[in-house]
């Protein structure tokens, strides 16, 4: 009796349980702008799940974007525990702005052509004279995105308003930071304002707006920031 209960018992909780990366992506609340003074338990660049807990030396300054609440905060030592739209800041100063961002409108990951499935998002107003067609899923609010590729591999942009305009990029793992992302204003690329791009990274699609008023430069990730 025993042997036949325990495999069913171990099957069940086995799929009972979401995988890791599953997990981690429905639970990704923020991310890491910058981060000043002695190393911590994080870095630029990481996403940061709701209720994880940052630990600041007093010399410690960390800017972090949240995706949804399109808040911005800087934060000067003390315990750090992050929340889905802000972080909770104890013995430490916090300073909050808000950012241009959409949010994170889209909410599935980009479209595969092998998955057939329709993306699930609230597209953004677009700007009068965008064809609606173009089904744009992302608004972007510097002209500079970075993009979360994963890895390495070959990234297109073709404009879908215009004509005959089409960036290719092979892109290496030495161009990569922190091993995943391209950020298109360290290498010194813009994209136009008010263009609809849509990119492509292996069977992977994304359509997305750069904002008419989108700025230049190393802009707040959350209102940059194009993930794969």
């Amino acid at each position: 009796m025993r042997k036949s209960v325990m495999p069913a018992l171990a099957l069940a909780v086995l799929c009972g349980l979401p995988s890791a990366p599953a997990a981690a992506a429905a639970d990704e609340a923020a991310i890491v702008e910058d981060l000043r003074g002695p190393p911590t338990e994080v870095a630029p660049l990481d996403y940061l799940a709701s209720g994880t807990v940052i630990h600041l030396n007093a010399q410690n300054v960390i800017v972090i974007d949240f995706l949804r609440s399109c808040t911005r905060e800087t934060i000067h030592g003390g315990t750090v525990r992050v929340g889905a739209l802000q972080s909770e800041v104890t013995d430490g100063r916090v300073e909050r702005q808000k950012v241009n961002c959409d949010g994170g409108r889209r909410q599935v990951p980009a479209t595969s052509e092998s998955e057939g499935a329709a993306p699930s998002f609230s597209a953004p107003p677009r700007p009068r004279g965008q064809p609606h067609e173009a089904g744009v899923e992302r608004t972007l609010y510097g002209r500079n995105p970075l993009i979360d590729l994963g890895g390495p591999g070959r990234l297109v942009l073709e404009r879908m308003d215009r004509q005959g305009e089409k960036i290719q990029l092979d892109i290496t793992a030495s161009e990569l930071l922190h091993g995943r992302f391209y950020d298109f204003a360290k290498e010194d690329r813009s994209l136009k304002r008010g263009g609809i791009y849509r990119a492509t990274f292996g069977r992977r699609t994304i359509v997305f707006l750069i904002d008419p008023l989108a700025k230049s430069g190393a802009t707040p990730l959350a209102g940059r920031l194009l993930r794969f």
